[in-house]
């Protein structure tokens, strides 16, 4: 009795499972991308399927010939709505796949569809789909959403990095001149400054300017373009977090701080989160826009050949020297990778691309200047080429190895998955590389010596008149023109001086006295060039205008060179003196030197802009400033006896240092206000000329 009890049991179980191992199982053909199964497809108005929908019809995991698969529509945006299988009933061929053709109908929308066998049995298998019928201009809507998305974006990390900017101020050049004298110590000043320019391009353009100028030499600018290299990674790791979700929360927060607060730190902070709202709202509509690119086989086979390292990189550079700015196409990467549209192998190549593409404005930057500058650009280029060469040959496992320690498609969805991988792959490449080219920093610099062997002259050294045509004597208003701009450099090169000038007594760095001493050879020829240039204009002219021009371009010339001659007699060898005494300023008499020094560069600057412009009203007005310049001069004088009195021991040890800036900044201001005397109309001088007498 019991062992028929068992038998029984036994048989029913046996039953149950072979008629459960009977039923069919449906799937979609396993493939990379969901359009070969029909899946997520976009469709125009009133067009049929290119891609039929295809169901696999499996029994016991084995595809079955010759079954009856029927497919009907779930829901659909509208009932009136004309969408229609071609065939709703199709049997399976040899490989167990039913394909299903159809029509789009004229209302857009989202349609649900379900694939079915009825075997007669209940609890049947449903697979379901989704069709996505769109309008006809949707072409022009995915272009246009993207261009948006962009300049988004674009705008973003504009915003962003001009908040970051405004937050350090003058420090980004003090940073950069002064941390720079060890390999180590610039690759940590180019990471942070491209992390706050959001630009490696642009810190390229700060090192071929500062080489130019005399400020940094070639060999320490070698850690800063690896460390810029690097600082790039941020902007990726930035985008990857996928933060879209709380753009607008951040542009809410940023424009509360940036237009409510008074404070001009939290001001910058608020506009630095501005910017990174904007980025990321940016990103978020170009990543809706290329949603139906899933789908378009034209476009995934187009980028099925990206699969080719080579192809790859020469895309990435092309786009970004084209664009000149690789966070932007970093930043399509990053969506066409977490749309599953790009692989993490096509990417690598392409990021290492649209970095070496960034090469292009420090080439065009160092276009026309001098081979030290060019040296820059030049080790920029062989820094990203190097870096190519290093990964083209392991792209693969070293793919694998960033699924291996990043998140996997396997836990998490492709749309989160991917971006991290491409952001990983992006920072570990370039922290693996900076450590393995860091020992050979020097042999960078040797080879692009040996490349462009030699060294010249910054072009602010350079003893030559720009602007000064003899041949065009002969038509003295162009000739004044020329004359007028050659003077203009001249108040240029002034303004760097007495820009430069206060970094000795502020930092203790003698960097900038060479280039001091080398601007004051320059304007001294300047002058003299535009004083012969000037006189040989007025010879065998009656006009008297032309006349009176030439002359007044003399004594704005003439006003230039002593302004270089307080700044290279008396402040020069005072700077040489401070930087080798243990001597500081007094915290408040260090604020009023800089104060009193941005005074002297506003009149300066404004006598400038009028010079240029030839504007005789903004000429009076920047005159007319030199009083209150001059009572300001007396304040700091009283304020700085004050401490004397009371023994401030750095006021104590400076006193003689303070006096004389304050002194020498006054008659810098004193000689711009000059200046603008002569800029004055003639008529005008006799009415606001205090007696004709010169200031």
């Amino acid at each position: 009795m019991k062992f028929h009890l068992i038998f029984t049991v036994f048989f029913i179980f046996l039953v149950n499972f072979w008629a459960t191992a009977q039923e069919y199982s449906l799937e979609k053909p396993s493939s990379k991308m969901s359009w070969e199964s029909g899946d997520n497809a976009y469709l125009s108005h009133s067009e049929f399927s290119e891609t039929p929908i295809r169901v696999k019809v499996k029994k016991n995991n084995i595809p079955e010939d010759s079954v009856v698969v029927h497919m009907t529509i779930v829901s659909k945006p509208d009932p009136s709505g004309d969408f229609r299988f071609i065939k709703q009933d199709v049997t399976t061929g040899p490989d167990g796949i039913a394909a299903f053709d159809y029509y789009a109908g004229e209302i857009s929308g989202t349609y649900s569809l379900a694939a079915y066998v009825d075997d007669g049995k209940a609890g049947q298998d449903f697979l379901f789909y989704t069709v996505h019928v769109r309008s006809n201009y949707w072409l022009w809507m995915l272009i246009f959403g993207i261009l948006g998305g962009l300049a988004l974006f674009l705008t973003g990390i504009n915003v962003m990095s001009d908040g970051l900017r405004n937050a350090l101020g003058q420090k980004l050049q003090n940073i950069l001149t002064r941390s720079t004298n060890t390999t180590a110590k610039g690759i940590l000043t180019g990471n942070l400054l491209t992390i706050v320019t959001q630009s490696s391009s642009a810190v390229s353009v700060m090192l071929i300017s500062f080489v130019e100028s005399g400020l940094m030499k070639f060999r320490q600018t070698i850690g800063v373009i690896m460390g810029a290299a690097l600082g790039t990674t941020i902007t990726i790791q930035l985008i990857a977090f996928r933060f879209t979700d709380y753009a607008l929360i951040l542009v809410g927060i940023g424009f509360i701080m940036e237009f409510l607060w008074k404070k001009a730190i939290i001001r910058n902070i608020g506009h630095s989160l501005l910017g990174i709202g904007l980025l990321f709202l940016g990103l978020y509509i170009m990543g809706e826009s290329l949603v139906p690119l899933k789908s378009y086989k034209p476009f995934y086979d187009a980028l099925l050949t990206l699969e080719n390292p080579l192809a790859g990189v020469l895309a990435g550079c092309i786009f970004t020297a084209i664009t000149q700015s690789s966070s932007m196409f970093i930043g399509i990467i990053v969506i066409l990778g977490g749309q599953g549209l790009l692989s993490l192998e096509a990417a690598i190549p392409m990021l290492m691309g649209s970095n070496l593409g960034t090469s292009v404005t420090a080439i065009f930057a160092a276009a026309n200047r001098s081979k030290e500058a060019k040296k820059v650009a030049y080790a920029h280029t062989l820094y990203r080429v190097a870096g190519i060469l290093f990964i083209i040959g392991w792209i693969g496992p070293f793919a694998e190895i960033i699924r291996y320690i990043s998140i996997s498609e396997t836990t998490h969805s492709v749309v989160e998955a991917l971006p991290r991988q491409i952001a990983n792959s992006h920072t570990i490449f370039y922290l693996i590389f900076t450590l393995f080219a860091f020992p050979w920093a020097n042999l960078l610099a040797k080879l692009t010596d040996k490349i462009m062997p030699g060294r010249d002259e910054p072009e602010y050294a350079r003893l030559e008149a720009r602007y000064l045509d003899s041949d065009l004597l002969g038509t003295p208003a162009i000739a004044l023109n020329l004359a007028r701009k050659e003077t203009a450099r001249i108040i240029h090169l002034v303004q760097d001086m007495l820009n430069d000038i206060l970094l000795p007594f502020l930092t203790k760095e003698r960097t900038v006295l060479s280039g001091i001493k080398k601007l004051e050879t320059v304007i001294n020829f300047l002058q003299q060039e535009i004083q012969n240039y000037a006189i040989q204009l007025t010879r065998n002219n009656d006009n008297e205008m032309i006349i009176r021009d030439a002359y007044n371009i003399i004594a704005v010339s003439k006003e230039c060179e002593q302004i270089a001659d307080i700044i290279y007699t008396n402040l020069l060898p005072r700077a040489e003196k401070w930087v080798d005494n243990e001597a500081q300023f007094s915290h408040e008499g260090k604020k009023e030197i800089i104060l009193f020094q941005n005074e002297s560069q506003q009149i300066l600057l404004a006598v400038l802009k009028s010079f240029e412009t030839n504007d005789p009203k903004a000429a009076r007005k920047a005159r007319k400033s030199y009083k209150s310049i001059a009572k300001k001069a007396i304040d700091f004088e009283k304020s700085h006896y004050t401490r004397l009195k009371e023994q401030n021991s750095h006021s104590l040890s400076s006193s003689e240092t303070h006096i004389e800036l304050i002194g020498m900044l006054n008659a810098i201001s004193r000689h711009a206000a000059n200046i603008a005397r002569f800029i004055e109309k003639s008529e005008d001088e006799d009415a606001e000329g205090e007696n004709g007498e010169m200031l």
